[in-house]
């Protein structure tokens, strides 16, 4: 199985987004970000992401709720029922080509998903903290499957949506956010 193959299977078990992270982008960092410390055979980490869907997070944002929506498909059920479902048929497929798949969710694996999904290509990090995609801006989820399979990386990007102007810490309705 190759890069665009996975993809293609990712895609079809419900990934939003998906990207490659080769050994040679992180085989350097230090335990405990380091994903040889989980599958010491490691040479590419997987990331799959499911996009939080646009309305969950609008209480958030007009500071109505914080728990309702958001609290269920944007975060609990969205990765607890959905994206686990979809990071282990993506490592199942990954076994039946004859790869070993460990499949894990990005915030409570250990691993810094942020940092692996920046070296997947799949964004960067914004001025607000959060992960940033050219897709979904800030919403998604990340898992991560931690393969022996050697597969080429997507390019890695730096999403520049800041433009200076600060008018994310001014449209904050909670002051989440400092300069």
């Amino acid at each position: 199985m190759n890069a665009q193959e996975l993809a293609v299977e990712a895609r079809r078990f419900g990934a939003d987004l998906v990207g490659i992270a080769p050994a040679h982008r992180w085989e350097h960092w230090p335990n405990p970000n380091n994903p040889r410390q989980i599958q010491p055979r490691c040479e590419s980490v997987v990331v799959i992401g499911r996009r939080v869907l646009r309305g969950a997070l609008r209480g958030v944002e007009e500071g109505t709720s914080f728990s309702s929506t958001y609290a269920m498909y944007g975060k609990d059920w969205n990765e607890m029922t959905f994206l686990v479902r979809t990071i282990h048929q993506v490592a199942l497929a990954l076994e039946a080509a004859g790869a070993e798949a460990v499949p894990m969710l990005g915030g409570g694996s250990g691993l810094d998903s942020q940092a692996i999904a920046h070296e997947a290509g799949l964004g960067s990090m914004g001025k607000g903290g959060f992960f940033l995609t050219p897709e979904f801006g800030h919403r998604q989820r990340f898992g991560l499957i931690l393969t022996d399979l050697a597969m080429d990386g997507n390019p890695v990007i730096n999403v520049t949506f800041c433009q200076g102007c600060e008018a994310c810490l001014k449209a904050c309705p909670l002051s989440a956010m400092t300069n």
